[in-house]
């Protein structure tokens, strides 16, 4: 190995998986916050999959910026 400042470690595919999850969670998060602040509807309890997360923020955040287009 060379004497780099980058570690073999850094590239690995365990710290590539945790990198990766800990970005889908904080998206997670992010969707949980911006479609329900409050609590009011209980996203967050009810441990929805990602992907159903996403697309149900897709749709309620296309037609408002499709709109501002339109404007």
């Amino acid at each position: 190995m060379t004497k780099d400042n980058v570690s073999y470690e850094f590239f690995s595919r365990k710290n590539f998986k945790r990198i990766t999850k800990v970005y889908y969670e904080k998206k997670y998060d992010s969707y949980i916050e911006n479609l329900d602040p409050t609590g009011e509807f209980g996203l967050a309890e009810l441990e929805l999959p990602y992907d159903e997360l996403k697309s149900l923020y897709l749709e309620c955040t296309l037609p408002k910026e499709e709109a501002e287009t339109d404007e």
